[in-house]
């Protein structure tokens, strides 16, 4: 199975529940927050060796791409950035200055999208590292952007 069949699995198996707009296929997850807000929920996960490779990719750009991924789902469906959760396994031998210049990224990301880290988890890896980042922001609910509303001749922004 690739990715797509394994969302579509997901997708088809997944119950709408009450709040929520949108679920599993678009950029973010949409719920509903209150009359006109909607908040915009997204996460990824990067797997050394996988995504990128410690011996050689600097941490603090690391830790500024894991926020920027997570930000450009919000940003495609036209909200705004709020709240950072960060999930981090580590094997047991990590090193401390990696780790500083890692979360150094994180921080200065954090700074420019304007938005704050406000938790996660930490957990030991018996492998390499392993980064998952959610993020949570909002949008006007007569602003979201949905995947299924682009048209040709619209414009893409990078």
């Amino acid at each position: 199975m690739n990715e797509r069949d394994i969302i579509d699995l997901f997708r088809r198996k997944a119950r709408a529940k009450n709040g929520i707009v949108r679920g599993i296929g678009d950029d973010c997850a949409v719920l509903q927050l209150d009359g006109d807000r909607l908040s915009l929920v997204t996460m990824d996960t990067l797997v050394e060796l996988v995504h990128f490779d410690s011996s050689w990719h600097p941490p603090e750009k690391l830790g500024r791409k894991v926020v920027a991924v997570n930000v450009s789902d919000i940003a495609a469906m036209g909200g705004t950035p709020r709240f950072v959760f960060l999930s981090l396994a580590m094997p047991s031998d990590f090193s401390a200055h990696w780790l500083e210049e890692f979360s150094s990224g994180i921080e200065e990301a954090c700074l420019d999208y304007e938005c704050v880290l406000a938790g996660g988890d930490t957990v030991r890896s018996t492998g390499g590292v392993v980064i998952t980042l959610t993020v949570i922001g909002d949008v006007a609910a007569e602003k979201i952007l949905y995947r299924d509303g682009a048209r040709s001749g619209d414009g893409i922004w990078i």
